[in-house]
């Protein structure tokens, strides 16, 4: 992988998701070159959501690790699980990643931003975005 001025090796992919059961978006992060994809699924847009700058927290629901193919996948998924492609990819900058929270900053796309995701029980964590300059 190229790295790009700014990251360390992070990424941020968020794919459309299409399946029989219902249409979601699914967040993926790659923290600092990592084997595998931090995830979680949102019923709304994320890249949309994050554009307009909302003060108000959004709810994820944290999914299993997700394989790096991911990371630039177009196409049916396994299981007749649907189909996905990407709406937004960005190399990034991890400034902290536990098992309760995570923050990386985009170093490429514009704006850039800051996403921050912070665990509220067992699955749910909630997600806050920040338009930086």
């Amino acid at each position: 992988m190229v790295e790009q001025q700014g990251s360390d090796g992070s990424q941020l992919v968020i794919l459309y998701h299409a399946s029989s059961a219902c249409i979601h978006w699914d967040i993926l992060i790659r923290v600092r070159q990592a084997p595998e994809l931090l995830a979680w699924r949102c019923l709304i847009d994320p890249a949309a959501w994050f554009l307009k700058s909302h003060k108000l927290d959004l709810a994820v629901i944290q999914l299993a690790a997700h394989r790096l193919k991911y990371l630039n996948f177009t196409g049916l998924v396994s299981g007749d699980r649907g189909w996905v492609r990407p709406v937004l990819t960005a190399f990034a900058h991890t400034n902290y990643c536990t098992e309760r929270e995570v923050e990386i900053v985009t170093s490429v796309c514009h704006p850039r931003l800051r996403i921050m995701l912070e665990k509220s029980t067992s699955t749910l964590w909630l997600m806050r975005a920040a338009q930086m300059t």
